[in-house]
């Protein structure tokens, strides 16, 4: 359906890229941080009683990582495919 030259950046090419970058770094980011959370609540400090801030940390980082990675998931399936389709965007700028 598409009618473009495979030879040439289209906006779709910029877009998942884009997305696939911030979901991996979105991915990454709250990874880190449930994983923190979660040894703040194995070790806690005696000096701290109020663990609200530990379960909203882990609530939203889960949130996010049930978001974004699925969505890196399918992007990277879908510039991937893309990929093998056209080996001659390997080269392109956008890529490196």
């Amino acid at each position: 359906m598409e009618n473009t030259s495979a030879a040439e950046n289209t906006p779709k090419d910029v877009f998942l890229h884009f997305l696939n970058i911030l979901t991996f770094y979105l991915s990454i980011v709250n990874f880190i941080t449930l994983f923190i959370q979660y040894i703040g609540a194995l070790f806690p400090d005696p000096l701290n009683f109020y663990y609200t801030g530990i379960a909203n940390a882990v609530r939203l980082s889960t949130s996010i990582l049930v978001v974004a990675v699925p969505v890196f998931i399918l992007t990277s399936w879908m510039l991937g495919r893309d990929l093998k389709n056209n080996p001659q965007k390997r080269e392109f700028r956008l890529r490196k």
